[in-house]
């Protein structure tokens, strides 16, 4: 197993919103941080937002992928920064903190991690739902509303909303 440089004082798992804003609290502590994600592209879930973002505040941008270019481009100005693509396969504890052993062979060793790997959408697990999937039917992060294709995917997904938004 190889060690990539193992000085860092955080190890941030997850390079979504959270993990982004984890590297740019570290940078502005003098904390020597990397952040560890899987994606090729660091703004995790950010990228499946393709309307306008206008809920931000203080930036109004025309895609998720808007923001998350200017979420990489401010953490990235840290000189207290590194960043590693790949999967985390398991952290234990050491004497001297963590040690993060990654997926490809790698490990590095942190006095602290922070844990920033976003949600995953849950299934309801009904019959006919995994057919249903990525067929016309997007749900919204925000709970606002669900956009569908056609006139019976909308009425399939009006059928799925909680109560509370009818």
């Amino acid at each position: 197993m190889t060690k990539l440089n193992n000085a860092y004082d955080v190890a941030i798992v997850g390079g979504g919103p959270g993990g982004l804003a984890a590297a740019l609290w570290c940078g502005d502590l003098g904390l020597r941080s990397i952040l560890i994600e899987q994606e090729t592209e660091l703004g995790g879930q950010l990228h499946k937002i393709h309307n306008p973002v206008t809920n931000y505040p203080g930036v109004e941008t025309a895609n998720g992928t808007e923001l998350a270019d200017l979420f990489v481009a401010q953490t990235v100005r840290s000189e207290q920064f590194a960043h590693h693509q790949g999967a985390v396969a398991n952290i234990c504890k050491s004497d001297d903190g963590f040690l993060l052993n990654l997926s490809d062979g790698e490990s590095i060793e942190s006095k602290s991690v922070v844990i920033a790997t976003g949600v995953r959408r849950r299934t309801l697990g009904v019959p006919g739902e995994m057919e249903f999937a990525g067929r016309g039917i997007l749900d919204s992060g925000a709970g606002t509303g669900v956009l569908a294709a056609d006139s019976w995917s909308r009425s399939l997904a009006a059928a799925m909303l909680p109560w509370k938004m009818r």
